[in-house]
């Protein structure tokens, strides 16, 4: 699914390339408000989260420590240039670009033809599938792993018996997906994503401090690690503040829940 879903971003690199209109890459003579920049950086976000899944899953993988290292640094320079280009294609390409709600399969059609912009939703449609692969993959194993810990219900920790798939924790983090998903837009569900990630982001910075104080001698030391989380920290301070409200109350309430699961378990199992 990851390699179908490149092959027509590639392709429409590629070709999108000999339509560069250089008019199009001027500075705009208004500068966007700090309350668009800085909605549109949360926004953003998102195409750089989600590495961290591939922690969860190690487990299951052999030879973590050394492949995980090498895997999240590759897929996130490859993610990097991959928007760049992508990003810089649009804007040379495809003059309504901040008016269009499917830039890429627009801008393919403009200089694909038709085909153009079928050929990016077929990719498009395989990206989704991709993306929920993933997510039901890795999101599945958290109430698992919190379920083996005693902070929930013992039933998540049943895995089963050929191939030892936590399938109960697997079809409840599908069915609360699945009605997270239908229940609102593509930017709401992104936004609560963001945010989970973010706030998350804060949380490890916090305890990278923590830790280092409490445990002083650890096997891996990332050097400026004080100052990086610091920044790490102020940021992700920024980008909650850049937040819409709505999304933060409903994350809240979200977030709420789960406590109070946490709190019920652990004290009673």
């Amino acid at each position: 699914l990851g390699i179908l879903k490149l092959i027509p971003l590639v392709v429409f690199v590629l070709i999108g390339i000999f339509f560069i209109d250089g008019d199009n890459l001027t500075i705009p003579a208004q500068i966007p408000a700090y309350s668009s920049f800085s909605s549109a950086v949360f926004i953003a976000l998102f195409a750089f989260t989600s590495w961290e899944t591939a922690l969860i899953n190690t487990g299951e993988m052999t030879n973590p420590t050394k492949n995980i290292p090498v895997a999240m640094l590759i897929t996130i320079i490859l993610a990097t240039v991959a928007y760049i280009l992508i990003q810089f294609t649009l804007m040379g390409t495809y003059p309504e670009l901040a008016t269009s709600n499917k830039p890429i399969a627009d801008a393919a059609g403009l200089f694909m033809g038709p085909i153009g912009g079928v050929f990016i939703t077929i990719g498009a449609t395989i990206s989704i599938l991709g993306t929920l692969n993933a997510n039901l993959l890795a999101g599945s194993r958290l109430p698992f792993a919190l379920s083996e810990e005693g902070q929930f219900p013992p039933i998540f920790s049943r895995t089963t018996r050929s191939s030892g798939i936590p399938m109960v924790s697997l079809i409840v983090y599908t069915v609360i997906t699945i009605v997270i998903s239908l229940g609102g837009t593509f930017i709401y569900a992104l936004s609560l994503n963001v945010l989970s990630k973010v706030v998350s982001y804060i949380l490890v910075s916090i305890a990278l401090i923590k830790f280092r104080k409490k445990l002083g001698t650890i096997p891996y030391r990332l050097k400026y690690g004080y100052a990086l989380a610091i920044v790490g920290i102020v940021l992700g301070g920024w980008l909650l503040y850049s937040a819409e409200f709505s999304s933060f109350i409903d994350f809240a309430i979200f977030s709420g829940i789960g406590v109070i699961f946490y709190f019920i378990f652990k004290k009673r199992f």
